[in-house]
């Protein structure tokens, strides 16, 4: 018998379902199973949909770990596939359903979720963009039960990190991802209790967020500088432009170079040579324009 549980992960072909089997097994407890990482079809399927990215598969071959291609863990044939391996604990990693209780139900301590957010804060598919987006220098992640109603479960342990300026939504989700791992093992010697003490959550207080669109990507100047450049470097990517509103008009911006805390004087947009800086609230923002708003 192992001296820790059995955890059984359930997740997809993301990064993010990588990034905590290859925790797991840094800390010495590799999971018995994982589930999510059959191949996928071009769309994202079941009730959340996820990015089709990095597959987990190798990190589970190279050490041994049980492999369910079943990509819906609520088909009688994944309920009865994670039966087999008899875990103790499922672990759900970027999980594109809603567990339903006879899922749940294959592990003796049922199922708990790892969330990148402060729940309940945060709720939803996407939570990294949505801290991004706020400006937070610090960021959460949370284990907490799962349940049939998404991100609301009672919270097992919370952890937050600082967020750097200028980290991205995929270095920021990686770091997120470890860090809740590490605290999931580190409570692992007194996970039942913990499971039966869970603190439900402060409905009055919870958020929840959509899929991100176009509308997202616009900026107001009574922003912070500060706050403008950490969205703008943490999400952007190849074609993305941010739409940045003024009291003078509007500029669309590809990436933001730096920013300055006070608030300089001096026109709200000034350009020189390839830069743009854009006069906020508080501070100035260097970026570069889209091609769209060069001169």
């Amino acid at each position: 018998m192992p001296d820790h549980p059995r955890i059984a992960v359930l997740g997809s072909r993301s990064t993010f379902t990588a990034h905590a089997v290859s925790t797991l097994c840094a800390r010495g407890v590799p999971p018995v199973a994982l589930m999510g990482d059959a191949d996928p079809a071009p769309r994202a399927r079941g009730e959340i949909p996820v990015e089709v990215r990095t597959p987990a598969a190798r990190i589970a071959a190279a050490h041994g770990i049980a492999l369910i291609r079943e990509p819906d863990p609520n088909h009688p044939d994944a309920i009865a596939a994670l039966e087999r391996v008899e875990p103790d604990l499922l672990l759900l990693a970027c999980l594109p359903y809603v567990v339903g209780r006879e899922t749940r139900r294959a592990a003796r301590l049922g199922a708990l979720n790892l969330h990148p957010s402060a729940l309940p804060r945060f709720r939803g598919p996407d939570p990294v963009f949505w801290q991004l987006r706020a400006g937070v220098d610090r960021a959460g992640v949370t284990l907490h039960v799962a349940t049939g109603v998404l991100d609301a479960g009672p919270v097992v342990v919370q952890r937050r990190i600082r967020v750097e300026p200028g980290i991205s939504v995929d270095g920021l989700t990686a770091a997120l991802v470890r860090c809740g791992v590490h605290a999931l093992v580190d409570a692992l010697p007194g996970i039942e209790r913990r499971i039966r003490e869970a603190v439900p959550q402060d409905e009055s207080v919870a958020t929840r967020q959509p899929r991100p669109c176009g509308e997202d990507f616009r900026i107001a100047t009574s922003w912070t500088a500060e706050r403008a450049y950490r969205f703008i470097e943490g999400v952007r990517g190849p074609g993305t432009t941010f739409t940045v509103l003024g009291d003078e008009g509007e500029i669309e911006v590809e990436r933001a170079i730096g920013f300055d805390a006070p608030t300089r004087p001096g026109p709200a947009i000034e350009r020189s040579g390839g830069t743009v800086t854009i006069r906020f609230a508080h501070g100035s923002l260097l970026a570069v324009p889209a091609p769209s708003s060069r001169d």
